[in-house]
């Protein structure tokens, strides 16, 4: 295995799992599974921005690692592969959130008449969090007033933040505390749901209601980092520069943008 992880990680920093042809049973799978995360836990700049590389290696994952273990399974899948895989498929849905690999998943236990509890558990976790539309588009939000709204091509200011950070909240509570910043630039706070909370379950506490929660979140591909709070400065739907943190750094950023006369 750690010949194949080497490989692996050479395929890695060419950017693209193409070719990477071993995820041949479970064991693998959990292998490289782990090497992703725990070898790319820190962003790195790309483009002016900070990335955070796990997204888009756990989505190459799904597609040449995952997805042809379920057309092509090495072996009979026990009761220990079956528990193993599905907390693979949790850990690359938490980074992907593409419903795609959660039905695949699906049909590989049906078509291999596989009975896991587990699994139907958090199928049904999955299934009762997502939010059914019909809008069409990418970087929608879901307002509290159950309004959706599309970024595509707009110009705002998207602050990725959550009710349960601090840090987030002490920079809602310095950006309401400034009077000089204009209203006529429009800023959004949204929060990143958890996996297995709906925006239903989100809103019914009073507090959350500030927020835009994201739908589609494999569709915000211009999102690269999800870290509370960031700083997103948006320009005809694409970022144009990012800011981390409640920092000097975050709040500069904020008082050019909302405060240009300044």
């Amino acid at each position: 295995m750690f010949f194949l992880l080497v490989f692996f990680s050479f395929s890695i920093q060419l950017g693209t799992l193409n070719g990477y042809n071993e995820c041949h049973t479970v064991d693998d799978l959990i292998q490289v599974a782990n090497f992703i995360e725990d070898t790319y836990r820190d962003p790195v700049e790309m483009d002016g921005v900070l990335v955070d590389r796990r997204i888009g290696l756990f989505k190459e994952f799904e597609h040449y690692c995952l997805d042809k273990y379920f057309k092509y399974p090495a072996a009979a899948v026990s009761e220990d592969d079956r528990s193993n895989l599905l907390n693979v498929i949790k850990k690359a849905f938490f980074y992907t959130r593409s419903y795609a690999v959660v039905d695949n998943y699906r049909i590989f236990l049906k078509r291999n008449f596989h009975h896991y509890d587990s699994a139907n558990d958090y199928f049904d976790l999955i299934d009762q969090a997502r939010y059914q539309h019909e809008v069409a588009g990418s970087m929608l939000l879901l307002s509290s007033s159950a309004e959706i709204h599309s970024l595509e091509g707009k110009d705002v200011v998207l602050i990725i933040s959550s009710p349960n950070c601090k840090f987030s909240n002490n920079l809602m509570r310095w950006v309401n505390s400034a009077e000089a910043f204009s209203k006529d630039v429009d800023l959004i706070w949204a929060y990143k749901l958890p996996v297995g909370v709906s925006p239903e379950v989100f809103f019914s506490v009073e507090i959350n209601r500030k927020f835009h929660v994201f739908l589609d979140v494999e569709d915000w591909t211009s999102i690269k980092l999800w870290d509370t709070p960031t700083v997103y400065i948006i320009r005809d739907g694409g970022v144009v520069r990012q800011s981390v943190g409640f920092t000097e750094e975050s709040k500069a950023l904020l008082s050019e943008v909302l405060n240009p006369s300044s």
